[in-house]
């Protein structure tokens, strides 16, 4: 955009979102140069930097170059800049293959709160044989979920705006019986607005998957539904402050 790109060379400038990739683009570089013969880039902020190791060797190798890169297009008068990279749900394994690939050797280079406990957060894992998955999701839809806050089920999922009570149950498919629509099924009777998201579109539906897929997050958004049934199609960047429970019908791959 050539526009951005002019308003690189603007001294009050003092934070630059880019994605990965664009670090590895010899215009953007050039513009970099032009842009530290005034100024200086004094840290590289990498945010969600698990995606360093989890897509970086998969499908988004730019996240790899991010340290080496960084360190040559933005070093100015033998200085470096500070590499930061921060995550919430790294592993000790991701945590040690960031380190590596972002070429961060300092043994003291990473910096943990005391406690990752999220005291507003609840956490309970269900026991079931398969042949009672059904009746148990059913269960804590129904009875347990509206117990643990005080109220009975047609109080808890009636629909009130911002006040409503919404919820998310991640299927580990998009088809079969364990899938986004036969599991939507099994929650007809109490909430009072249900529905799917999943990436792609569900044997037997034969709509505009995509568009479908937009009216269901805006209607989930304005309160219009409060109870998704979905894959982690949707699992990323939900912002929405009334969504009081999420079920995960199958363990969770991470």
């Amino acid at each position: 955009n050539n526009g951005v790109t002019a308003e690189l060379n603007n001294p009050g400038i003092i934070l630059i979102y880019i994605s990965p990739e664009r670090l590895q683009i010899k215009g953007f570089r050039d513009c970099i140069n032009n842009m530290q013969s005034s100024s200086r880039v004094f840290a590289v902020a990498v945010d969600e930097a698990h995606c360093v190791s989890e897509w970086g060797h998969d499908f988004r190798t730019a996240y790899l170059n991010i340290g080496r890169t960084s360190r040559t297009i933005f070093k100015r008068s033998g200085l470096t800049p500070t590499i930061i990279a921060l995550t919430g749900t790294a592993s000790t394994a991701v945590l040690k293959d960031v380190k590596r690939e972002l070429e961060i050797t300092e043994y003291d280079a990473i910096i943990t709160p005391e406690t990752f406990d999220r005291k507003e957060l609840r956490f309970k894992v269900v026991q079931s044989a398969s042949g009672r998955k059904k009746e148990e999701l059913v269960e804590l839809c129904n009875r347990a979920i509206p117990d643990f806050f005080g109220k009975s089920a047609a109080s808890f999922y009636r629909l009130r705006n911002d006040d409503s009570s919404c919820g998310i149950v991640f299927c580990p498919h998009v088809n079969g019986d364990y899938g986004v629509t036969k599991v939507r099924s099994y929650l007809s009777g109490i909430p009072e607005v249900t529905d799917i998201y999943s990436g792609l579109r569900p044997k037997g539906n034969h709509s505009n998957w995509q568009s479908e897929r937009r009216r269901v997050t805006n209607e989930f958004k304005s309160n219009k539904v409060n109870t998704l049934v979905t894959t982690k199609a949707f699992g990323m960047g939900i912002d929405k402050p009334n969504v009081r429970f999420t079920v995960h019908y199958g363990v969770p791959s991470s």
